[in-house]
């Protein structure tokens, strides 16, 4: 018995010599250092007021996004749909009508990152983390957006919603208001 329990001081105090370093060992060099690429270049692109709109047969949606530079973000988002009926033999609409679980004001944080999310291609993401300021059944995100571009009018990622016909999602610099 005392010779397991000098082994085992023996085995701890050798493995707290040779592992103590002060250096940083990132699990993944080359994500670590493209992170730090990104968001040198683009970070600051980034920072401002930016928003988007889009249309559909069947729903409307904006959207706008206030990246801070201290990594917070806040936003606005409004939604709404109308179902294609059929009356009297006829397809119409209906009227449209707000989705109040995806409409309102957010608040959390943001940060660009050269990353590998679960399910997904390792490439550049926008990272957002924000909820609702009012009470929601869900985030109003939680999740790792494709990063294409930002310069001083547009940014584009692909997220998911509002996307075009190439599955990107543009938005335009400066605050804006629902056309609708």
């Amino acid at each position: 018995m005392k010779h397991n329990i000098i082994a085992a001081a023996f085995c701890c105090i050798f493995f707290a010599l040779t592992s103590c370093n002060n250096e940083p060992h990132w699990a993944d060099p080359e994500a670590h250092a493209r992170t730090e690429e990104l968001n040198k270049l683009y970070a600051p692109l980034l920072v401002g007021t930016w928003h988007t709109q889009r249309f559909y047969a069947s729903r409307r949606y904006f959207e706008q996004l206030t990246f801070a530079g201290d990594g917070s973000v806040s936003g606005y988002r409004k939604w709404h749909q109308r179902k294609l009926v059929t009356i009297n033999g006829e397809k119409v609409y209906t009227d449209w009508e707000e989705i109040s679980e995806m409409t309102g004001s957010f608040t959390g944080t943001w940060k660009l990152r050269h990353c590998q999310p679960a399910g997904c291609e390792k490439a550049d993401y926008l990272h957002i983390h924000a909820d609702y300021d009012e009470e929601h059944f869900s985030h109003a995100y939680a999740e790792n957006m494709l990063f294409g571009e930002v310069n001083d009018t547009l940014l584009r990622i692909s997220g998911k919603y509002a996307k075009d016909e190439t599955g990107w999602t543009i938005f335009r610099r400066g605050a804006a208001e629902p056309d609708f």
